[in-house]
C-alpha cells in the first residue's frame, strides 16, 4: 500500500503509531464534522429527512463492504454499545461458556464477564500464544460448551492477525454458536456468512459514529432487538419515521 498520509492532517515530520488508543480522523471526516456543526448552528435548515438520508447512505455503503443487506445495519454511539446490545439478546445457561481473548479491549471483556456471572456460565479466556498464532490458539480453545465467541479480526494491542474465516470453517456446530465481532482494519468481506452474528465496527469519524451489523438469523430469532436501555420494536414505527423504516430494518439503536 502506498502512503496515505495525504488523507490525514499529519505533518511530514510526525510519526504516529498509537492508533489503538486514538485513531487519527480523516480529513474528510473533519470536513464532515465541520459541516454538521455549521448546520446545527442554523437548525432551521435541518429537515426531518436529514435525520435519515445520510444515515441510510452510511448503512448502504457499509452493507456493500460486508456483502449484506442495509436492513441489517444500525448506527450506534459506540462499539461498547454494540457489545451490550449483543449481550442483551443472547441466551446462556450454566453449562455454557463465553470465549474472549487475553488482553482484550475492556469494552469487549467486562460485558461478557457480567453476562457469565449473571447466568452462572463460564468465561473462557484464550491466552496470548507464544508464537503469536492467535488463530490456532483459538481453535484449540473452542469446545462444545462455547456458545458465544467474541473476537476481532486483529488483536487490538498489537494488530495480531485472527483468521475469522478459518475459525468459522474449522469449528464443529458453528451454526449453533453466536459470534460477536469487533472489526478493525483490514475489513473482512465474509462476515455475512456467519449465521448468528453481531458486528460492532468503529469508523474513522467522530466519537459517536459507529456501526452495528445484526445478522438476519438473530433478528428472526429475537423478533425485537433489545438494546441496553430499550426494546426496539420493528412493528411500532410511527407515521413520522414509517417512510424510512420497515418491519425488518435497523436504523438507529
Amino acid at each position: 500500500m502506498k502512503s496515505q498520509r495525504h488523507l490525514f492532517n499529519i505533518p511530514k515530520e510526525q510519526a504516529y503509531f498509537n492508533t489503538a488508543y486514538f485513531g487519527c480522523l480523516l480529513n474528510e471526516s473533519v470536513n464532515a464534522a465541520t459541516y454538521g456543526a455549521n448546520l446545527k448552528a442554523q437548525p432551521w435548515n435541518i429537515h426531518m429527512s436529514d435525520f435519515f438520508t445520510d444515515a441510510d447512505i452510511a448503512r448502504q455503503l457499509f452493507a456493500k463492504l460486508i456483502n449484506t443487506d442495509p436492513d441489517n445495519i444500525a448506527l450506534i454511539p459506540s462499539a461498547s454499545y454494540g457489545f451490550a446490545t449483543a449481550a442483551k439478546n443472547l441466551n446462556l445457561n450454566s453449562n455454557d461458556s463465553i470465549m474472549v481473548l487475553s488482553e482484550q479491549f475492556p469494552s469487549n471483556y467486562y460485558i461478557w464477564e457480567q453476562l457469565a456471572i449473571k447466568n452462572n456460565a463460564t468465561l473462557s479466556v484464550v491466552p496470548r500464544p507464544e508464537d503469536d498464532d492467535w488463530t490456532t490458539n483459538i481453535l484449540n480453545t473452542i469446545d462444545d460448551t462455547v456458545k458465544i465467541i467474541s473476537l476481532s479480526n486483529n488483536h487490538w494491542t498489537d494488530g495480531g492477525y485472527i483468521d475469522l474465516e478459518k475459525i468459522s470453517n474449522n469449528i464443529s456446530n458453528s451454526d449453533y454458536k453466536s459470534w460477536v465481532l469487533r472489526l478493525n482494519r483490514p475489513l473482512p468481506n465474509n462476515i455475512s456468512t456467519l449465521n448468528k452474528c453481531f458486528v460492532a465496527k468503529e469508523v474513522l469519524s467522530t466519537q459517536t459514529q459507529n456501526i452495528l451489523y445484526v445478522s438476519n438469523v438473530i433478528q428472526v430469532t429475537v423478533g425485537s432487538v433489545l438494546t441496553p436501555d430499550r426494546s426496539f420494536e420493528y412493528e411500532n414505527t410511527d407515521s413520522v419515521t414509517a417512510e424510512y423504516q420497515n418491519k425488518n430494518e435497523l436504523l438507529f439503536i
